[in-house]
């Protein structure tokens, strides 16, 4: 952040969800919370549209289908032949 400087970070909305997700589900709430909120008060935060959905859903699929090959390759090295 040094090197771009805040101004120029930035998080996505999704990132919030998931920090407030996670500060809801820890030990400590309000202490997360207000970590969040700090994130929130400090980075721009990008809204989603439908491009970026698009976006996701096509990359979301593309790594489920690899993770799906290399599970099978992985299940095929390592099956003992009867």
């Amino acid at each position: 952040m040094k090197s771009v400087g805040l101004p120029n970070c930035a998080v996505s909305i999704m990132t919030i969800f998931e920090l407030s997700f996670g500060a809801e589900n820890s030990d400590n709430p309000q202490k997360h919370h207000k970590q969040t909120e700090m994130i929130r008060d400090n980075f721009q935060v990008i809204p989603l549209d439908y491009d970026t959905a698009q976006t996701f859903a096509q990359e979301k699929a593309r790594l489920h289908e690899f993770s799906l090959r290399v599970r099978r390759r992985a299940k095929t090295r390592f099956d003992i032949p009867s």
